[in-house]
């Protein structure tokens, strides 16, 4: 972590985080099923593997199930791929409003509650690991994830409504998508995370308050934190990158025109305004003095001031507000970002 950055994110999630995680771990435990009792075993179909049991398909008409700990004496440890999971082409029953899978449960499948109305789940204590899409497409609003835990599968809460997710240290790997587009603010991500794949906090544009290990932050920010896309920690700790990249540049770079020799260009382009009062065309002009640069409008006012400095065929601005750009030097244009191209006019 940067160390400027690292100090002012730090005082501010002492305060924010406890609020923000305080609906988590505040909420309630998964809504019990309608009859305090075990569903019963003709509801289920499973496989006896080794005297233990998997489940491979729900066929009860309940929306609430509560999962016996042991079917026909041996105990349920697996929820196998699509047990619960509900689509139209197999609607023989409703959406599961909630449900409590017992203890004894290690390892959930792939899609095994997907697509399911889900507000919340307690994990089994003893869980392992979570399949890829096992809990996509609920509304689950809280999680809390066992510290049995190794791995998360991709997408396996997409798709849902969850404000806050910490991860404990003994999960290794998050996979792709893995919370994607849900309501995430923000997110606490243990020692023991090595991997995290692609989009795996995507889609929740609010997310900003991101606590995570060293070692995994040095790895997000060399691939561009490709994991947080779209996110609003993700876009400032891009520009607070980008900005340091360019302060090293500015020190490095001469602060005139160099070999270009002049230093008293300017360069102007023509585009459309639209605002409040007037839409039309309108011109900017950059002016380049000794070091220093000028942008300004045609009807007088100034855009920004500042200083530059130049490394080959690259300027980089140090406007006065203290927030560092760069812009190219194409022969006779000068390109600077989405703003665009300034021909150089003498």
């Amino acid at each position: 972590m940067r160390k400027g950055g690292f100090m002012r994110k730090f005082e501010f999630l002492v305060v924010f985080l406890p609020l923000l995680f305080l609906g988590c771990a505040s909420a309630p435990s998964a809504p019990s099923p309608r009859y305090n009792e075990y569903t019963r075993e003709a509801d289920f179909r499973w496989l006896e593997i080794d005297d233990e049991v998997t489940i491979i398909l729900y066929v009860g008409f309940d929306r609430d199930v509560r999962i016996p700990p042991k079917i026909s004496g041996m105990p349920v440890v697996r929820i196998g791929n699509g047990a619960f999971a509900w689509d139209v082409f197999r609607a023989i029953r409703f959406e599961l409003s909630s449900v409590a899978i017992p203890d004894s449960v290690t390892e959930i499948g792939n899609s095994a509650f997907e697509n399911n109305r889900l507000s919340s789940v307690v994990l089994p204590a003893n869980l392992a690991s979570i399949g890829q899409g096992a809990f996509s497409g609920n509304e689950l609003i809280c999680v809390i994830i066992p510290d049995s835990i190794t791995s998360i599968g991709s997408s396996a809460f997409s798709n849902n409504r969850l404000t806050s997710i910490t991860i404990p240290d003994s999960v290794e790997s998050i996979g792709e998508r893995a919370f994607y587009n849900n309501r995430l603010r923000s997110v606490s991500i243990g020692d023991g995370v090595t991997t995290i794949g692609n989009n795996a906090f995507s889609g929740n544009f609010d997310l900003v308050a991101v606590v995570m290990p060293e070692a995994i932050r040095s790895v997000l920010d060399t691939s561009g934190f490709g994991a947080f896309a779209g996110t609003r920690f993700a876009h400032e700790e891009l520009r607070e990158a980008q900005q340091e990249r360019l302060a090293r540049l500015y020190q490095q770079a001469g602060n005139n025109l160099g070999n270009l020799a002049n230093t008293s260009w300017r360069y102007r382009r023509r585009g459309w305004q639209t605002r409040t009062q007037s839409v039309g065309e309108i011109e900017t002009t950059f002016t380049f003095g000794d070091g220093t640069f000028i942008r300004h409008r045609e009807d007088g006012t100034i855009g920004t001031t500042g200083t530059f400095r130049v490394i080959e065929n690259m300027l980089v601005f140090l406007n006065s507000f203290g927030v560092y750009q760069e812009a190219i030097i194409e022969r006779y244009t000068l390109r600077l970002g989405i703003r665009g191209t300034y021909r150089r006019t003498h």
